[in-house]
């Protein structure tokens, strides 16, 4: 039987994997927009 606190570890993992991800996308995004609008 797979332990619930192992199993609550991935959980958390894969939740702070996804709100990493959210993150850098948005910054990334946000400079982008910042380039282009500075550029032009």
């Amino acid at each position: 039987m797979p332990k619930p606190i192992a199993k609550a570890r991935a959980q958390i993992a894969n939740r702070f994997v996804v709100i990493a991800n959210t993150l850098l996308f948005g910054i990334r995004s946000y400079i982008e927009n910042r380039q282009m609008t500075k550029s032009s």
